[in-house]
């Protein structure tokens, strides 16, 4: 019962760190589909910067929340992945 105790402890505390982690390089921003080229689907966020993803079912006005990764660089925006859209 103690080393079930004990993995289920360090479960709990290995969890906590990959969902700091993940929380520490994702984000979300609304934005407005603004242009749509074939599956190419263009972005632009609350910021004014434009973010492009490939995709279908959009259509141009509509307003989406593009989750994003830091790509491990937070002093650089212009690096950063859409990686779902929402």
């Amino acid at each position: 019962m103690k080393k079930i105790k004990a993995i289920v402890a360090l479960l709990a505390i290995a969890s906590c760190f990959c969902v700091c982690s993940y929380a520490e390089t994702h984000y979300t921003r609304k934005a407005e589909v603004v242009k749509i080229t074939d599956n190419l689907i263009t972005a632009e966020d609350e910021c004014g910067y434009l973010w492009d993803f490939e995709s279908d079912g959009f259509k141009t006005g509509d307003k989406i929340k593009l989750v994003m990764d830091t790509n491990h660089t937070d002093s650089n925006i212009f690096d950063d992945k859409v990686i779902d859209v929402r």
